[in-house]
């Protein structure tokens, strides 16, 4: 009964081991922020925080933000929605338009 014991607690040991091993948020130790904007006057909040650095720091030291620029609203929705950029500035209508 005892070496049961030793033996599940040693598979459990090496299965954790394997499940935690890709476990790392990046090779900077920093957690990566993407934000996607418009590059022209509309969208003037995002072009000043990406200017000034205003974004990076509200973040904070442990965020790496990256930048990402769109020229419509449907391709910022669809990246928003395939998980390759966690914000973006955007109008109503393709905002409401991803929505539905």
């Amino acid at each position: 009964m005892r070496k049961i014991k030793h033996i599940l607690a040693l598979c459990l040991s090496l299965v954790m081991c394997i499940c935690t091993t890709g476990c790392s948020v990046n090779n900077y130790g920093k957690i990566p922020v993407r934000i996607a904007l418009f590059p022209n006057i509309t969208h003037s909040q995002g072009l000043y925080a990406r200017a000034t650095g205003a974004m990076d720091d509200a973040l904070g030291d442990e965020c790496l933000v990256s930048w990402h620029t769109f020229n419509a609203g449907p391709s910022e929705i669809l990246a928003l929605f395939s998980d390759s950029i966690d914000i973006g500035y955007i109008g109503p209508i393709p905002a409401i338009n991803g929505y539905i």
